[in-house]
């Protein structure tokens, strides 16, 4: 009876024990989806920033007085930026 109680024990423990390491292991596994869910994610950003990229150049050697203006738009950009930064 008292074998029987502390052998009880011993696999309660071991039941525990291993319970904890698969949680662990869910745990793992759980971030390395959101990992790889993010790194699509940030694929797909990357695509669509570049053919937003290749879209702007075309615009730009369309029309020369479109760059001057993207030009001025990016210094004023920069400028807002740095006027943020100080305040």
């Amino acid at each position: 009876m008292a074998k029987d109680l502390v052998r009880t024990r011993r696999y309660v423990k071991k039941f525990i024990l291993m319970r904890a390491n698969i949680q662990a292991v869910a745990l793992k596994i759980q971030t390395l989806k959101s990992n790889d869910a993010m790194a699509q994610a940030m694929k797909g950003v990357t695509k669509a920033m570049t053919t937003m990229n290749k879209q702007v150049r075309q615009v730009v050697f369309v029309c020369g007085c479109c760059y001057r203006i993207f030009l001025y738009f990016a210094l004023c950009s920069e400028i807002c930026n740095c006027l943020d930064v100080k305040q």
